[in-house]
């Protein structure tokens, strides 16, 4: 029975998964254009995937947010995993389409004079089949004529090499492997710079030469040996990212690890691929699973300076003059509120689908950036929401306390009151995550102080039952301790409540104290560093639009970040040393 070829793309497994309960007449006709559309990918051009859903379903169905694309030469190497997937659904007759002129793999082989395993690599070029139920009743590979016509047409030279294919001989081994071993001597080459330089020099496959060499190595003694470190493990991929994050150069890590430098880069860019999925896997981010509509609108909601503008403000880190603050009420503009809301429901729905899109086998630096700096922005917006209803969470407070909070009524002291703060402002944050401005009908548009003041006063309620129970110790006060009333005094510290107020907080953003030294930093450091992490009051923006704007390449883009982390952090610590010091 042969395996499903394997979908590495999410969005195109997802769509399989889909379709798979259409009619089989239906999966008919999306099997004949998947292979219509493989005779149609340019390998050098790159495809919205709400377009490629429109070439195999007929339907027009747009992904939301803005297109993510799949480089032509990849969705290829998709495009017969999809189709295998779908003419299961559709358990197709092997004879019925025998008697249409399709080839088993059998066949194939014998008619291009090649191995199993040489169609295998062809349908990574875009050779699409379909499985179908044989005799036996047991699944078989057919290829359709259209389909393999195509292939000998845009393929002769590569099917012809196959066909001439000549195994190693003895001599021609013995040759490549004193060579290796000279190239080792000489150049310090790894197993596998060996292998790419002898395949270039005798024109056979990187793999085959790899191969060769391996098995020199372990079947005589004056081979020369390889030492092969293995791949990175997730621990070691998280700690390389630690690093990165902190401005190491990646080249110091690979020197370290004695690992080539792309290896490193590729662990940094699966560790932080590995923290999107997450949130997939969690629930901490819905809505981006499903094809769905995309309305133009959407484009010029995220270019409205209400979205764009008035972002990254910090939290007060006292407790005293974040309830003073609090009492500072301003008028919610409700188009505002709803504006934002919407944004925030588009960009969490964006990087939702981009995350779905990056394929888990090569994850690529520009999604995942994307999907990124579509969190940042998210979680800018999600503050300002929550910003803005701080008035009403101490006015909510106050009244189930029945005092002001400076006083600290119903015996709290500031420990108990630091904790249902803490309570109130994830009430908070919760019903913004929950509030949908596009679900409320004409008739009755809610605002979003409603469903606010609905889950803080569930929430603290709760927090006041359980402080009050008789026996119950709580924060700072043993159980049977006197409740008395006091004052709360200036001094006492909290945590800064726009630093947690997602999921993501913990690792979109760098180390906090970074950004209190940005004005000490170089021109083009403070630059960089307030664009990528809107720090200076602007929405994020990705490397790519970074580099349309500044002119500079994404990789001198990336350079200057990772200086410009490092050069923070060192002002970091040199205060930190000087300012213990007598």
């Amino acid at each position: 029975m042969p395996r499903f070829s394997r979908l590495r793309i999410a969005a195109l497994e997802e769509l399989a998964h889909e379709l798979r309960f259409a009619p089989p007449e239906a999966l008919e006709r999306n099997l004949d254009r998947i292979e219509t559309l493989a005779a149609e990918i340019d390998p050098a051009t790159a495809y919205p995937l709400d377009w490629i859903a429109f070439k195999v379903t007929a339907f027009r169905r747009e992904l939301a947010g803005a297109p993510v694309t799949i480089p032509g030469r990849e969705l290829l190497a998709e495009l017969p995993a999809l189709a295998e997937r779908l003419s299961a659904a559709a358990r197709l007759d092997a004879a019925t389409l025998a008697s249409r002129g399709a080839l088993d793999r059998a066949s194939l082989c014998g008619r291009w004079r090649v191995s199993p395993k040489t169609i295998e690599r062809y349908k990574r070029e875009g050779l699409v089949g379909r499985r179908a139920i044989g005799e036996s009743g047991k699944p078989r590979l057919v290829f359709m004529p259209e389909s393999v016509a195509w292939f000998e047409r845009t393929h002769a030279e590569l099917i012809g090499r196959a066909a001439g294919f000549s195994r190693l001989g003895a001599e021609l081994e013995s040759r490549m492997v004193r060579r290796a071993a000279r190239y080792q001597r000489r150049f310090g080459c790894s197993l596998n710079q060996t292998a790419k330089r002898l395949a270039d020099r005798f024109d056979r496959s990187h793999e085959a030469v790899r191969q060769l060499l391996k098995r020199a190595a372990r079947d005589h003694d004056d081979a020369p040996a390889f030492h092969e470190a293995g791949l990175l493990t997730q621990r070691q991929r998280k700690a390389a990212l630690r690093a990165v994050t902190r401005g190491i150069d990646p080249a110091f890590i690979a020197a370290r690890w004695k690992r080539p430098r792309t290896a490193i880069a590729r662990a940094t860019l699966v560790a932080r691929a590995d923290r999107l999925w997450s949130l997939l896997d969690t629930g901490h981010l819905r809505g981006g699973a499903e094809l769905v509509d995309s309305s133009p609108v959407d484009t010029r909601l995220l270019s409205s300076e209400t979205v764009c503008t008035g972002l990254g403000a910090v939290g007060q880190t006292d407790l005293l003059d974040l309830i003073r603050a609090g009492r500072v009420r301003s008028v919610i503009v409700g188009v505002e509120e709803s504006i934002r809301a919407r944004a925030l429901s588009v960009l969490t729905r964006r990087a939702a689908t981009t995350i779905l899109a990056i394929p888990r086998s090569a994850p690529a630096a520009s999604a995942i950036d994307a999907a990124e700096t579509a969190l940042r922005w998210a979680t800018l917006l999600k503050v300002e929401l929550v910003r803005s209803h701080i008035p009403l969470l101490i006015q909510t407070l106050e009244g189930l306390l029945g005092g002001p909070l400076e006083e600290m009524p119903g015996g709290l002291n500031s420990s108990a009151l630091k904790d249902l703060v803490a309570t109130a402002f994830r009430a908070l944050a919760e019903a913004v995550d929950q509030y949908d401005p596009g679900k409320t009908g004409r008739q009755s548009q809610t605002r979003l102080a409603a469903p606010v003041t609905l889950g803080i006063t569930k929430a603290c309620t709760r927090w006041i039952k359980a402080f009050s129970a008789p026996g119950r110790s709580t924060p700072g006060r043993p159980a049977g301790t006197p409740r008395a009333a006091g004052r709360l005094l200036p001094g006492v510290n909290v945590p800064d409540w726009t630093l947690s107020i997602s999921p993501w907080c913990a690792w979109l953003w760098p180390d906090a104290r970074i950004r209190a030294v940005l004005p000490q930093l170089e021109a083009a450091h403070r630059t960089i560093l307030e664009a990528r992490y809107a720090w200076g009051g602007r929405a994020p923006v990705t490397f790519v639009a970074l580099s349309k704007d500044i002119g500079a390449t994404i990789t001198k883009l990336t350079t200057l970040e990772r200086h410009a982390l490092r050069s923070a952090l060192t002002i970091v610590r040199t205060g930190a040393k000087g300012a213990g010091r007598p």
